[in-house]
């Protein structure tokens, strides 16, 4: 049987990894859902994309060629971090990615000034790096079962 240590950071870093996958698919899903009509499409994805393109050239010095690429590429980045936090696979470098991406996006907050939106997503940011941490815990994912296969 495995020291409690070994066991409480396993189970530790599921509940870190499984609140980080909620919370990317949460991000794109809000992204994806028309807020007049409740449809969620990709679709609105586009729709999105574009509104929050134009809003972020008028209200940031950001250039408008860094801004569009990012928010067009970001909901699927948000929906691949999601599904590979939620399965564990290539779970680490989802982790490194998802920091990134949120630093990436407070630039772009701090530049609007929203401080307060820049706070929250520091605990996500701090939890993430949390979930760094502790990756070797992790356990209950495809990165465990394929390694274990690899090791037989």
């Amino acid at each position: 049987m495995r020291p409690i240590a070994e066991r409480n950071a396993t189970v530790a870093f599921l509940i870190l990894r499984l609140f980080s996958a909620q919370f990317w698919l949460l991000q794109v899903l809000g992204k994806a859902r028309d807020q007049e009509s409740g449809i969620t499409s990709l679709h609105n994805l586009g729709i999105w994309a574009k509104n929050t393109g134009d809003w972020m050239v008028k209200s940031t010095p950001i250039p408008e060629l860094a801004i569009r690429p990012f928010v067009t590429v970001l909901p699927f980045v948000e929906l691949a971090l999601g599904v590979l936090l939620l399965i564990g696979l290539q779970t680490r470098r989802a982790l490194i990615v998802a920091a990134l991406t949120l630093v990436s996006l407070d630039v772009g907050l701090m530049c609007q000034l929203k401080h307060d939106i820049v706070a929250m997503n520091t605990i996500i940011l701090l939890a993430t790096i949390l979930a760094i941490y502790l990756e070797p815990a992790n356990r209950w994912s495809v990165d465990s079962a394929i390694a274990g296969r690899r090791a037989k």
